[in-house]
Protein backbone atom coordinates (compact mmCIF):
# COMPACT_ATOMS: atom_id res chain seq x y z
CA UNK A 1 0.00 0.00 0.00
CA UNK A 2 2.60 2.53 1.11
CA UNK A 3 5.00 2.09 -1.81
CA UNK A 4 2.12 2.01 -4.30
CA UNK A 5 0.88 5.32 -2.92
CA UNK A 6 4.34 6.77 -3.42
CA UNK A 7 4.60 5.53 -7.03
CA UNK A 8 1.22 6.99 -7.97
CA UNK A 9 1.78 10.30 -6.20
CA UNK A 10 -0.92 9.62 -3.63
CA UNK A 11 1.39 10.52 -0.74
CA UNK A 12 1.35 14.18 -1.78
CA UNK A 13 -2.45 14.13 -1.88
CA UNK A 14 -2.66 12.46 1.52
CA UNK A 15 -0.26 14.98 3.04
CA UNK A 16 -2.52 17.80 1.86
CA UNK A 17 -5.64 16.15 3.29
CA UNK A 18 -7.13 17.23 6.61
CA UNK A 19 -7.49 13.61 7.77
CA UNK A 20 -5.36 12.88 10.82
CA UNK A 21 -2.16 10.89 10.41
CA UNK A 22 -3.34 8.29 12.90
CA UNK A 23 -6.54 7.76 10.92
CA UNK A 24 -4.65 7.38 7.62
CA UNK A 25 -2.07 4.93 9.00
CA UNK A 26 -4.53 2.90 11.07
CA UNK A 27 -6.96 2.62 8.13
CA UNK A 28 -4.20 1.29 5.88
CA UNK A 29 -2.95 -0.99 8.65
CA UNK A 30 -6.36 -2.52 9.33
CA UNK A 31 -6.95 -2.96 5.58
CA UNK A 32 -3.66 -4.88 5.27
CA UNK A 33 -4.47 -7.06 8.27
CA UNK A 34 -7.94 -7.89 6.94
CA UNK A 35 -6.64 -8.76 3.46
CA UNK A 36 -4.00 -11.06 4.96
CA UNK A 37 -6.41 -12.78 7.35
CA UNK A 38 -9.19 -13.40 4.80
CA UNK A 39 -7.29 -16.23 2.98
CA UNK A 40 -6.78 -18.08 6.29
CA UNK A 41 -10.48 -17.82 7.08
CA UNK A 42 -11.41 -18.92 3.55
CA UNK A 43 -9.26 -22.07 3.62
CA UNK A 44 -10.57 -22.97 7.08
CA UNK A 45 -14.23 -23.14 6.02
CA UNK A 46 -14.15 -26.61 4.40
CA UNK A 47 -12.07 -28.24 7.18
CA UNK A 48 -14.43 -26.69 9.74
CA UNK A 49 -17.48 -28.17 8.02
CA UNK A 50 -15.82 -31.59 7.80
CA UNK A 51 -14.79 -31.45 11.44
CA UNK A 52 -18.27 -30.43 12.59
CA UNK A 53 -19.85 -33.23 10.53
CA UNK A 54 -17.39 -35.75 11.95
CA UNK A 55 -18.13 -34.55 15.47
CA UNK A 56 -21.87 -34.80 14.89
CA UNK A 57 -21.59 -38.37 13.60
CA UNK A 58 -19.31 -39.35 16.49
CA UNK A 59 -21.31 -37.67 19.22
CA UNK A 60 -18.54 -35.15 19.90
CA UNK A 61 -19.33 -31.47 20.48
CA UNK A 62 -17.08 -29.33 18.27
CA UNK A 63 -17.10 -25.54 18.21
CA UNK A 64 -18.03 -24.07 14.84
CA UNK A 65 -15.52 -21.29 15.55
CA UNK A 66 -12.58 -23.54 16.45
CA UNK A 67 -10.48 -22.55 13.43
CA UNK A 68 -11.36 -18.88 13.82
CA UNK A 69 -10.13 -18.97 17.42
CA UNK A 70 -6.78 -20.40 16.38
CA UNK A 71 -6.46 -17.94 13.51
CA UNK A 72 -7.11 -15.07 15.92
CA UNK A 73 -4.85 -16.34 18.67
CA UNK A 74 -2.08 -18.05 16.72
CA UNK A 75 -1.74 -16.42 13.30
CA UNK A 76 -3.13 -12.90 13.76
CA UNK A 77 -0.38 -11.70 16.15
CA UNK A 78 2.31 -12.77 13.67
CA UNK A 79 0.53 -10.89 10.88
CA UNK A 80 0.10 -7.82 13.08
CA UNK A 81 3.78 -7.56 14.03
CA UNK A 82 4.94 -8.29 10.49
CA UNK A 83 2.77 -5.53 9.00
CA UNK A 84 3.71 -3.09 11.78
CA UNK A 85 7.44 -3.55 11.22
CA UNK A 86 6.94 -3.20 7.47
CA UNK A 87 4.96 0.01 7.97
CA UNK A 88 7.40 1.72 10.32
CA UNK A 89 10.48 0.97 8.21
CA UNK A 90 8.69 1.91 4.98
CA UNK A 91 7.47 5.20 6.46
CA UNK A 92 10.96 5.99 7.75
CA UNK A 93 12.91 5.12 4.59
CA UNK A 94 10.31 5.47 1.78
CA UNK A 95 11.66 2.21 0.35
CA UNK A 96 11.15 -1.55 0.29
CA UNK A 97 13.92 -1.96 2.89
CA UNK A 98 11.41 -3.00 5.55
CA UNK A 99 10.26 -5.90 3.40
CA UNK A 100 13.75 -7.34 3.06
CA UNK A 101 14.63 -6.84 6.71
CA UNK A 102 11.47 -8.55 7.87
CA UNK A 103 11.92 -11.43 5.43
CA UNK A 104 15.36 -12.01 6.96
CA UNK A 105 13.98 -11.89 10.53
CA UNK A 106 11.07 -14.21 9.66
CA UNK A 107 13.39 -16.66 7.88
CA UNK A 108 15.76 -16.84 10.85
CA UNK A 109 12.82 -17.34 13.22
CA UNK A 110 11.41 -20.05 10.94
CA UNK A 111 14.72 -21.92 10.89
CA UNK A 112 14.97 -21.70 14.69
CA UNK A 113 11.43 -23.03 15.07
CA UNK A 114 12.35 -26.32 13.37
CA UNK A 115 13.99 -27.50 16.58
CA UNK A 116 10.78 -26.66 18.49
CA UNK A 117 8.36 -28.42 16.16
CA UNK A 118 6.85 -30.38 19.06
CA UNK A 119 5.76 -27.18 20.78
CA UNK A 120 6.73 -25.57 24.05
CA UNK A 121 9.69 -23.28 24.77
CA UNK A 122 7.89 -20.47 22.94
CA UNK A 123 9.55 -17.60 24.83
CA UNK A 124 9.71 -14.67 22.36
CA UNK A 125 9.96 -16.69 19.15
CA UNK A 126 8.07 -15.05 16.29
CA UNK A 127 7.28 -18.33 14.50
CA UNK A 128 5.75 -20.80 16.94
CA UNK A 129 5.14 -24.44 16.14
CA UNK A 130 3.10 -27.34 17.47
CA UNK A 131 3.10 -30.14 14.93
CA UNK A 132 2.47 -33.11 17.20
CA UNK A 133 -0.79 -35.06 17.04
CA UNK A 134 -2.32 -36.46 20.20
CA UNK A 135 -0.22 -34.39 22.62
CA UNK A 136 -2.91 -32.11 23.99
CA UNK A 137 -1.44 -32.33 27.50
CA UNK A 138 1.81 -30.82 26.23
CA UNK A 139 -0.14 -28.05 24.53
CA UNK A 140 -2.06 -27.26 27.72
CA UNK A 141 1.15 -27.35 29.76
CA UNK A 142 2.72 -24.58 27.68
CA UNK A 143 -0.50 -22.69 26.96
CA UNK A 144 0.30 -19.80 29.33
CA UNK A 145 3.71 -19.32 27.73
CA UNK A 146 2.04 -19.41 24.32
CA UNK A 147 -0.46 -16.73 25.33
CA UNK A 148 2.29 -14.50 26.74
CA UNK A 149 4.16 -14.86 23.43
CA UNK A 150 1.13 -13.94 21.33
CA UNK A 151 0.06 -11.06 23.60
CA UNK A 152 3.61 -9.68 23.57
CA UNK A 153 3.71 -9.53 19.76
CA UNK A 154 0.17 -8.14 19.56
CA UNK A 155 1.06 -5.40 22.03
CA UNK A 156 4.36 -4.66 20.29
CA UNK A 157 2.54 -4.43 16.95
CA UNK A 158 0.11 -1.86 18.37
CA UNK A 159 2.95 0.20 19.87
CA UNK A 160 4.89 0.15 16.58
CA UNK A 161 1.91 1.21 14.49
CA UNK A 162 1.20 4.10 16.88
CA UNK A 163 4.86 5.16 16.58
CA UNK A 164 4.46 4.88 12.81
CA UNK A 165 1.47 7.24 12.93
CA UNK A 166 3.52 9.70 14.99
CA UNK A 167 6.45 9.55 12.54
CA UNK A 168 4.06 9.98 9.61
CA UNK A 169 2.57 13.07 11.26
CA UNK A 170 6.05 14.55 11.66
CA UNK A 171 6.87 13.75 8.03
CA UNK A 172 3.67 15.46 6.88
CA UNK A 173 4.74 18.50 8.88
CA UNK A 174 8.21 18.41 7.30
CA UNK A 175 9.90 17.83 10.65
CA UNK A 176 11.25 14.36 9.82
CA UNK A 177 12.78 13.40 6.49
CA UNK A 178 15.07 10.39 6.89
CA UNK A 179 15.85 10.05 3.18
CA UNK A 180 16.89 13.69 2.97
CA UNK A 181 19.14 13.30 6.02
CA UNK A 182 20.78 10.21 4.52
CA UNK A 183 21.34 12.05 1.23
CA UNK A 184 22.86 15.01 3.05
CA UNK A 185 25.12 12.70 5.04
CA UNK A 186 26.28 10.91 1.88
CA UNK A 187 26.92 14.22 0.09
CA UNK A 188 28.86 15.52 3.11
CA UNK A 189 30.96 12.35 3.16
CA UNK A 190 31.69 12.64 -0.57
CA UNK A 191 32.66 16.31 -0.21
CA UNK A 192 34.95 15.44 2.69
CA UNK A 193 36.64 12.74 0.61
CA UNK A 194 37.12 15.19 -2.27
CA UNK A 195 38.67 17.78 0.06
CA UNK A 196 40.96 15.12 1.52
CA UNK A 197 42.05 14.06 -1.97
CA UNK A 198 42.79 17.66 -2.91
CA UNK A 199 44.90 18.12 0.20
Amino acid sequence: YLMRDKRHGINEIMIAQKAGSAKIILTKYVACIVMLVIPFIAISILPSIRLICYGASSGISISAFAYLKYIAGWILPSIMISVSVGFIITILTDSHLGLFIWFAVAFISLVRSVSMISGGNYKLNLVIRFNELGHYDTFREHFTELMVNRLFYSGLAIVLILITAYIYEKKRSGIINVCEKITEFCNTSENSDEVADEI
